[in-house]
């Protein structure tokens, strides 16, 4: 992947950003193309992924970024294909799995 000097700002500004937010542990962080998701034969390719706490909840979180090149059609498309990928339950797999395993190195 190679990123345009805005769009690496962008990325680059957001991963500090949410590094200083008081309220939430920013407890993992990848950038693209190391976040990306396969599922049914297609990718999912967001720009960053990062899973943030608060102590009581583990949000995880893709982001996307449009420094106005994109046609207004593409978005919309970027969005049904997050929603198809939501609707697979794909992720919560790989969660779980990460989580187990996570675990298991924890239980030896």
């Amino acid at each position: 992947m190679k990123w345009s000097g805005a769009a690496l700002i962008a990325v680059s500004e957001l991963s500090i950003q949410l590094g200083n937010i008081k309220s939430i542990r920013v407890s993992g962080m990848k950038f693209e193309p190391v976040c990306w998701r396969n599922y049914q034969n297609k990718t999912l390719k967001p720009d960053l992924y990062a899973i943030t706490s608060d102590g009581e909840y583990e949000d995880h979180w893709f982001f996307e970024f449009d420094l106005a090149t994109e046609a207004p059609s593409r978005i919309v498309s970027k969005c049904e294909q997050y929603q198809e990928y939501y609707n697979t339950g794909a992720e919560g797999l790989v969660i779980q799995m990460k989580a187990s395993q996570e675990f298991g190195a924890l239980s030896m």
